[in-house]
């Protein structure tokens, strides 16, 4: 009965104007426990991936994603799980992944979110990918550590990012060797 519910719902908000109050109404409702009301935004997202163009599927799910990724807990894996299962990440995604990597309470979930991503997700994964590498230079200790041990413990040894992670350790290392050989 509850499936049915959820599925109502989210048939119901799909079949609304854009912005439409009732889009509001059920943005808000499904934020108030994300947990137990999970299903609907991912029947939603699906319907509006399935119905209706992608400039329209984008609004709707960076509305929705971006309300439920406040509203959770900072190590919340409910927000992976949510990326992880959505039809399609709207543009905003990456620009969400680099600021939980710069909040403290947030980078560690937003490592994993990247790693999961990149491993599970064809479609980002060189976009997971690339940031990841970039956050192994970045200038904070503690981004770069953390991100050193991510790639080089768990997306290293996995056939699908081995070859771009290996690349991206040969080529810093020949910046790294040029810069101590312009310092001579």
């Amino acid at each position: 009965a509850l499936e049915a519910h959820h599925a109502l719902l989210a048939r119901i908000a799909s079949s609304q104007p854009l912005g439409a109050s009732f889009h509001r109404r059920l943005t808000a409702h499904v934020t108030e426990r994300c947990r137990e009301r999970f299903e609907i935004a991912i029947n939603w997202l699906y319907l509006e991936f399935i119905d209706h163009a992608q400039s329209r599927y984008d609004k709707v799910a960076i509305s929705l994603l971006g309300s439920m990724r406040v509203s959770l807990p900072a190590n919340d894996r409910l927000w992976t799980q949510l990326l992880l299962q959505c039809p399609r990440l709207p543009p905003a995604t990456l620009e969400w992944l680099r600021a939980d990597v710069a909040d403290a309470e947030r980078l560690a979930l937003a490592l994993a979110t990247l790693r999961d991503l990149a491993l599970k997700r064809d479609g980002w994964r060189a976009q997971s990918l690339n940031l990841l590498l970039e956050l192994c230079r970045t200038e904070q200790d503690t981004v770069r550590t953390s991100a050193i041990r991510m790639v080089s413990s768990q997306l290293a040894t996995v056939e699908c990012t081995r070859e771009a992670v290996l690349d991206a350790a040969a080529e810093s290392l020949a910046e790294a060797l040029q810069s101590d050989e312009e310092g001579k």
